[in-house]
């Protein structure tokens, strides 16, 4: 009799918010990772006037999302923060 052959089911990937309609109804004091891709100037100023809105907040790209979802812990921030210019 052969071994019964078992398929390990993969557990599904989270996928992060790419896009929120209206970041007023979810920003607020307690907020303190914004996630989010800028991928042009217009993108980089909204986000910064957001910071300055939140100051408690630091703005990370998806990636650090990516990798809290992936490790199944909050991770250091700073290697995945905006750099402004």
């Amino acid at each position: 009799m052969e071994p019964k052959k078992v398929e390990r089911i993969k557990p599904a990937r989270i996928q992060p918010a790419r896009c929120i309609q209206n970041e007023e109804d979810v920003m607020s004091p307690t907020v303190t990772h914004v996630v989010a891709e800028a991928t042009n100037a217009f993108h980089s100023k909204e986000l910064q006037d957001m910071l300055l809105q939140y100051p408690q907040a630091v703005a990370t790209q998806t990636a650090w999302l990516d990798t809290c979802y992936s490790r199944q812990t909050r991770v250091d921030a700073t290697p995945f923060l905006h750099a402004f210019r």
